[in-house]
């Protein structure tokens, strides 16, 4: 006697199949279908979970960079900032000094033109004339001037000798290069 299994098979001489074993049939099927289905998002998951890891070390890399990066140029940044307030520093001094100077020479020649001249008993010593004592006097003034002009002079634009001896080595050659052209 032959029966029909629910895959469609005969079975031979075996026993017929009652609704309890078809039952079990079927749910041992959708059984290995889960198992199956569970198998690949157990993969996926582990996949997932690898790739994952990739990631952070890529984004530790990163972050290691960037905060190496940042720390040279607070670095940098420090060092240029604090030159230039040293140099600020100094311009200050330096405007203090030439405005001392500036009064103490402004009272020089405020009294030299009041009194017309040295007055005393002996020859007069030799005075700085009031030429001498003008030309002095603008020099000292440019000086002031140029001080404010540095005090005024952005921090992040500050002029240094190198600087300016790099931007003045460029035009020496241009000079030299036009002086050949004429020849």
């Amino acid at each position: 006697m032959a029966t029909t299994t629910p895959t469609g098979q005969r079975s031979k001489g075996s026993t017929p199949l009652t609704a309890n074993r078809i039952t079990r049939l079927e749910e041992k099927r959708q059984l290995q279908d889960l198992n199956d289905r569970l198998v690949v998002y157990i993969d996926k998951v582990r996949s997932l979970e690898s790739e994952n890891d990739v990631l952070q070390v890529t984004i530790t890399k990163k972050e290691d960079v960037r905060s190496r990066e940042v720390t040279g140029l607070k670095a940098l940044y420090e060092t240029e900032l604090a030159d230039a307030r040293r140099s600020l520093d100094e311009s200050s001094k330096e405007r203090a000094r030439l405005q001392i100077e500036l009064g103490k020479i402004q009272s020089e020649h405020q009294q030299l033109q009041l009194n017309g001249g040295y007055k005393g008993d002996s020859p007069a010593p030799q005075e700085p004339t009031d030429q001498q004592n003008s030309g002095k006097l603008r020099r000292i003034e440019h000086a002031l001037l140029a001080a404010k002009w540095w005090r005024t002079w952005p921090l992040k634009e500050k002029v240094t000798e190198v600087t300016l001896m790099d931007r003045a080595e460029p035009l020496k050659a241009r000079g030299k290069n036009m002086r050949r052209g004429r020849s």
